[in-house]
């Protein structure tokens, strides 16, 4: 695998200048957005250590040891952990008597207990804020990641949705996902008009698609996600809700201007909802996206954060009543004159 170089120093650098201190990203039995996007490539069992000259160590097992130095050949240390040498050591020995920060995000409690009693301070929301901002690459794989996704939804409304049952289509969304050589970035959300009331309907049964099919899904491409919701079939009486929520969404996107406080945008959205006649919804007008389905930025009247620029969100107003439900959303690339549809 290839490692972008100058991307991962780059972001050692700013990282371990904001935090003064050197870094550590474990990355044990699970994926970690944080250890992927500071190290450059995800490797199992192992632990990056970001340096403040922008210098990374890899430390990892013997199983990983060949595929590390090959991957980290002329880019950074790797040293390699056993029974007679614990990464616990190997840590004590790169921080010394500093302080160290620790990305707590990822790994088991116990070894948190462990590492944080040893003087590492956590750190997780400032690594998550430090991924927030995207740069063209990543945007350029979301972009990608988006597009395949509204290319399957493309499908399955020119194949019809009328009489197939919520499993039928839920399992087709897998087979077009396999097809395109990425995998699902959630479950996706499959549910009939009746049951697409609940805004987080999980589980696809065998109820047929009467009119319409409200489909939650992305997918998940090199790492990166993508999150889109259309209704497709026939919304009869619904149709003007539907345009409400996609004028809406345009509408959300211009006022989400990089440098903006959250809060006042928070207000301004519930605003723009309340204009097109629509709805106060139980859940939030939209969220961030990168590595993760959801991450920075969060959208609440209380936050005392601002908009980035090049940061990636959704925007997914939706109406939910006792007959139905409805919900639009799309991926948007927040600028200095608003948000840009991705």
């Amino acid at each position: 695998m290839k490692i972008d170089t100058r991307a991962i120093r780059e972001r050692a650098k700013k990282i371990t200048a904001m935090l003064n201190s050197t870094v550590i990203i474990p990355r044990w039995g699970w994926y970690s957005p944080n250890f992927f996007y500071f190290a450059g490539m995800d490797i199992d069992h192992s632990i990056a250590v970001l340096h403040k000259d922008g210098g990374i160590t890899i430390v990892s097992n013997r199983l990983n040891e060949e595929l590390a130095k090959e991957c980290y050949k002329g880019i950074a240390d790797v040293l390699v952990y056993d029974k007679k040498t614990t990464a616990k050591q190997i840590l004590k020995n790169i921080c010394g008597n500093g302080k160290c920060v620790l990305d707590a995000s990822s790994i088991p409690y116990g070894a948190y207990r462990r590492l944080f009693s040893r003087g590492m301070r956590p750190a997780s929301k400032e690594l998550l804020s430090a991924r927030e901002a995207k740069d063209k690459h990543e945007i350029e794989v979301m972009r990608q990641a988006k597009c395949k996704a509204a290319s399957i939804l493309k499908k399955i409304a020119r194949e019809g949705v009328i009489g197939k049952s919520e499993e039928m289509l839920k399992s087709e969304i897998l087979v077009e996902i396999a097809k395109l050589g990425c995998t699902e970035a959630f479950g996706a959300i499959v549910a009939n008009s009746l049951n697409a009331r609940f805004p987080h309907y999980t589980t696809a049964g065998k109820h047929r698609i009467r009119d319409y099919v409200l489909i939650d899904m992305g997918v998940n491409l090199k790492h990166y996600n993508s999150d889109i919701t259309r209704c497709i079939g026939d919304l009869g009486g619904m149709h003007k809700t539907y345009e409400a929520l996609q004028h809406a969404s345009l509408e959300v996107a211009d006022v989400a201007v990089a440098g903006k406080e959250i809060s006042e945008f928070a207000r301004e959205t519930d605003a723009i909802i309340k204009k097109n006649g629509l709805a106060a919804f139980p859940h939030g007008i939209g969220h961030g996206i990168g590595l993760e389905v959801h991450e920075f930025p969060h959208f609440h009247t209380k936050s005392r954060d601002t908009l980035k620029e090049n940061s990636v969100i959704t925007i997914e107003p939706g109406q939910y009543g006792k007959s139905g439900g409805l919900r639009y959303e799309n991926m948007y690339v927040i600028g200095k004159k608003g948000a840009k549809l991705l």
